[in-house]
């Protein structure tokens, strides 16, 4: 289910909005977090004869967010050695509540509008990372911090909830790597690095991180759509795509690495402008890279507006209460 039809649905009108960029790239990611492409299939199967209402499946999706937002912060604790931290029990752990949000996702995506879903998943986890930083991690609070939480929070429901897009056709193995040369996502991905670059210079190294972290995230998905279309087409076991499913897991290595790098800020500054950056990269590097025809409309320019100002906010130091 998975990986079938649910990626790309037929309409006559063959419109999509910048959200099903997002909604892709939210159901992929998981193979990762996960398990294999079989196991997930099969675990679809199982789920879809389940049955859950709506209010139910939206009740598991706020479950999900909070896992991943706890797993984030076990991951913070467990990497304060930053040369080791996959040597500390709590970093691991948290790699498994990361993996049991994801296999809870899973679960309820065929059960909700994806439109509502994603936004309470997000939302879920920015919000619990942000809480357990300011209440358990005793980081300082802020009214600038909380309105960073929110712009970003607006972003990922502007983001969500747009319908202008429409997605090319499923790309093969044949054309994957020439998608990489495509004059405008090497334009692209010259942009994305020099805002990178321009963010590491105005706003420190932890906030370069968290951007680097959410590039690679970007580009996992570039991997991963390719491999759940080309596993429609019955073509997965080729060599080529075997290069791709190598560099999926360099990606998400990457990933995790640099993620991990990130947190060395605040916790509660991390968790809520992160997942913020990882939902508007699949939608910047997905569009050119698959041919995808993306309309500039006014919630477009609203999320991403929304996005830039929540980590603005968000990357500013907190100032300690004074005494």
């Amino acid at each position: 289910r998975y990986f079938g039809s649910s990626f790309f649905p037929n309409r006559s009108a063959g419109m999509r909005s910048p959200a099903s960029l997002l909604q892709v790239a939210t159901k992929v990611r998981y193979v990762t977090e996960v398990g294999s492409l079989p196991a997930l299939l099969t675990l679809g199967s199982v789920m879809s004869a389940s049955g859950l209402t709506t209010a139910e499946s939206l009740t598991l999706g706020v479950c999900s967010g909070t896992l991943h937002g706890v797993g984030m912060a076990l991951r913070k604790l467990g990497g304060t050695a930053q040369d080791s931290y996959w040597a500390d029990w709590r970093w691991w752990m948290g790699i498994l509540f990361d993996a049991s949000g994801g296999a809870l996702f899973l679960t309820v995506v065929p059960f909700a509008p994806t439109v509502i879903l994603l936004p309470v998943v997000a939302i879920s986890q920015m919000s619990v990372g942000y809480l357990i930083g300011i209440c358990y991690m005793a980081e300082p609070k802020s009214l600038q911090g909380f309105l960073g939480l929110l712009f970003a929070a607006v972003s990922i429901i502007a983001l969500a909830t747009q319908t202008a897009a429409e997605i090319a056709g499923p790309v093969s193995q044949l054309n994957f790597f020439e998608s990489a040369r495509r004059p405008a996502f090497v334009a692209m991905n010259c942009l994305v690095i020099l805002v990178i670059a321009a963010a590491y210079l105005s706003m420190g190294q932890s906030m370069l991180f968290m951007l680097l972290a959410a590039y690679a995230d970007g580009l996992q998905f570039l991997t991963t759509r390719t491999l759940s279309t080309t596993l429609q087409l019955g073509t997965i076991w080729t060599p080529g795509m075997f290069c791709v499913m190598g560099l999926k897991v360099f990606f998400a290595v990457v990933n995790l690495h640099w993620q991990q790098l990130g947190l060395t800020r605040t916790l509660s500054q991390f968790a809520a402008a992160y997942p913020a950056a990882a939902a508007i990269m699949p939608v910047l590097l997905g569009t050119p890279f698959f041919g995808d025809h993306l309309e500039l409309s006014r919630g477009l320019f609203l999320a991403l507006a929304s996005a830039l100002l929540g980590l603005l906010l968000l990357s500013e130091p907190p100032k300690p209460p004074s005494p």
